[in-house]
């Protein structure tokens, strides 16, 4: 997990990895893009599976984000697998 604060408006996630770990990694820098509010982006290009947390997190995320009226998107990889 990398955060990236290379544009001051916007607030860059990039989830990589599975485990404890990068869950963990995670929550903590969605806890301080949640902080800054501004538009958030969660690349998830490099990740390589979605755990339950994480993916709690990330409808936790975009509901904030709902209620403070500020984009959030997810990038995800053109070839990622159907949804089942």
């Amino acid at each position: 997990m990398a955060s990236s604060a290379q544009d001051p408006g916007v607030f860059v996630l990039h989830l990589e990895g599975t485990g404890d770990g990068a869950a963990q990694r995670f929550r903590y820098d969605l806890s301080a893009a949640l902080e800054d509010r501004v538009p958030l982006i969660v690349d998830l290009t490099d990740a390589t599976a979605l755990e339950s947390r994480v993916m709690a997190l990330l409808v936790d995320s975009i509901a904030v984000c709902e209620d403070q009226d500020r984009p959030c998107v997810l990038l995800v990889p053109e070839a990622a697998p159907p949804p089942v």
